[in-house]
C-alpha cells in the first residue's frame, strides 16, 4: 500500500519492536507506523476494528469527545507525501436530544453500495425511561462527495427490543443487518435489565427498516445459552453465530449458533459452554471461519494462567461441534508472547490467525501475533509487534498485501488512543 516506505523481509516469529509515541522519539521501528494519536478535539478512545473503505483509506469509530463530546466517526487518508489525514467524518449527538445516538463502541460493516452501519451505546429516544440518555441505535452513514450522512435505522427501547448494542453488526449476502444487545430482552435474577437479545433488521420495500428480536439470551433455565452477547458473526452459509461473555452451563460464557428454519423462524442450538476445567472464559466478540467452516475465537480468561486461549470449533464425523485449545495465552508474569487477548482473531487466505492482546510484549502493554498451522491440530503463536505506549484492545485489520492495522484506546501523542501500521 506504501510504496515509498521501506519494507522488511520478516522471519515467522519476529524481533518485538518497541512502539514509541511521536511525542518521545522521532525514530519509531522501522516495520511499524503511527498514523495518528487521537486528541481531544477529533474523538478519543477508538474501538472496533479499522476499516478499510473500497477506496483506500481507513474508517473508525471513537467513543468519546470529539467536537459534541459524544463520540466520533473518523477518516484517515493518505495525504500523498507519505503520511495520513485525518478527518471527523461524524459527530455523534449533532442533533437536539442526540437521537442520532452518543458514544459508539463497535466497528463498522460495509453492504454492497458502500453504506457503512454501525451502533452507539447510548442516545436515540431520550425521552425513553428504561434509558437515561436513549438506549442506543443501529445507524447507516452514506458519502456524497466524500461527505458522510447518518441515517438512524432503529432506536432500541430498552424492552423486549434490546438495549445498549456495544458490538459490531454482521451483514449477510442478502443485505441483512445482525447484531446484538448487552441488556434489555428478558428480565431475570441474573440480569435484573434483561441479559441482551440477538437481532436482525430488514429493509423493506418501502426502504425502511424493521427490527426483529431472533433471541433473548437467558431465556433458558438457569441461564443456559449464556447471557450478555457481545457480537455476531454470519457464515457463508448465512448461519449466525454469537458469543455470551458470561453464564452458561459452567458459568464462563456460551458460542450458540442460530440458523433460519425452512419454513420460517429461527432455532437456536448451543454449540459450547465455556469455563469448564482449563477451558477458556468469557469469548470475545469477533469470531473467524476457514474455507471448512471451522469458527475461530479467543477468551479473555481462562486456560491454565487464566489469561486467555484462542479455540477452534470444528464438526467431527458425528456432526457434533468439538472445541480444540489452539493456544494458551501467558500471564503478565511470563508474558513474552502476549496474554489476556480483548479482541477475536482475523484470519487471511491462507489461514493464517492474526490477534491482538492487552498485556505481555516488550514493555508489557500487549502485541500484535499470528497464528499459524504447521501440523495437524498443532499451532505456532508469533510475537509480531510489542507495544509500550497502550494496551492493545482492538482487533487487527489486514490489507491487501497483508499489512496489519489496529487501534489502541489509550497511548499515543495524548495517552488517549493512536492508530498504527504494522509492515508483514
Amino acid at each position: 500500500m506504501h510504496a515509498s516506505r521501506p519494507v522488511k523481509v520478516l522471519t515467522l516469529i519476529l524481533a518485538a519492536c518497541a512502539f514509541v509515541p511521536v511525542a518521545r522519539s522521532s525514530s519509531p521501528p522501522e516495520n511499524e507506523f503511527l498514523l495518528h494519536s487521537f486528541d481531544y478535539t477529533d474523538g478519543t478512545n477508538p474501538h472496533g476494528a479499522v476499516f478499510i473503505y473500497p477506496a483506500g483509506y481507513f474508517l473508525g469509530t471513537t467513543s468519546q469527545d470529539g467536537p459534541t463530546g459524544a463520540g466520533t466517526v473518523y477518516q484517515l487518508s493518505p495525504n500523498g507525501i507519505g503520511g495520513w489525514g485525518y478527518e471527523v467524518a461524524y459527530n455523534f449527538c449533532s442533533v437536539p436530544g442526540c437521537s442520532d445516538g452518543i458514544s459508539p463502541q463497535s466497528g463498522l460493516i460495509i453492504d454492497s453500495a458502500g453504506n457503512l452501519y454501525g451502533t452507539t451505546s447510548m442516545g436515540g429516544d431520550s425521552s425513553n425511561l428504561n434509558c437515561g440518555h436513549g438506549c442506543g441505535v443501529v445507524y447507516e452513514l452514506t458519502t456524497n462527495g466524500g461527505v458522510w450522512t447518518e441515517t438512524v435505522l432503529y432506536a432500541f427501547s430498552g424492552g423486549s427490543d434490546g438495549a445498549t448494542p456495544i458490538s459490531s453488526l454482521a451483514m449477510d449476502s442478502a443485505g441483512n443487518i445482525y447484531g446484538t444487545t448487552s441488556a434489555g430482552g428478558v428480565s431475570s435474577i441474573y440480569c435484573a435489565q434483561g441479559c441482551g437479545v440477538l437481532f436482525t433488521l430488514r429493509r423493506g420495500s418501502d426502504g425502511t427498516w424493521t427490527q426483529k428480536v431472533l433471541h433473548a439470551f437467558c431465556s433458558v433455565s438457569g441461564c443456559i445459552d449464556g447471557a450478555i452477547p457481545n457480537g455476531v458473526a454470519v457464515d457463508a452459509a448465512g448461519n449466525l453465530y454469537c458469543t455470551t461473555a458470561e453464564a452458561g452451563r459452567y458459568g464462563g460464557g456460551t458460542l450458540l449458533q442460530v440458523t433460519a428454519r425452512a419454513k420460517g423462524g429461527w432455532t437456536g442450538k448451543l454449540l459450547h459452554s465455556f469455563g469448564k476445567g482449563s477451558d477458556g472464559v468469557s469469548p470475545n466478540p469477533g469470531l473467524a471461519f476457514d474455507a471448512l467452516g471451522d469458527v475461530y475465537g479467543t477468551t479473555n480468561r481462562g486456560g491454565s494462567q487464566n489469561s486467555g486461549i484462542a479455540f477452534e470449533m470444528t464438526l467431527d464425523s458425528n456432526h457434533q461441534w468439538i472445541e480444540k485449545n489452539l493456544h494458551t495465552f501467558c500471564s503478565a508474569l511470563n508474558c513474552t508472547e502476549g496474554g489476556v487477548p480483548l479482541a477475536g482473531l482475523t484470519i487471511d487466505s491462507r489461514g493464517r490467525l492474526f490477534g491482538s492482546t492487552s498485556i505481555g510484549g516488550t514493555g508489557q502493554l500487549g502485541t500484535l501475533y499470528m497464528l499459524e498451522q504447521y501440523a495437524r491440530d498443532h499451532w505456532n503463536d508469533s510475537p509480531i509487534y510489542s507495544s509500550v505506549s497502550g494496551n492493545f484492545d482492538n482487533p487487527v485489520t489486514l490489507d491487501a498485501s497483508g499489512n496489519l492495522f489496529t487501534t489502541t484506546t489509550i497511548g499515543g501523542t495524548f495517552n488517549v488512543g493512536s492508530a498504527i501500521e504494522v509492515i508483514y
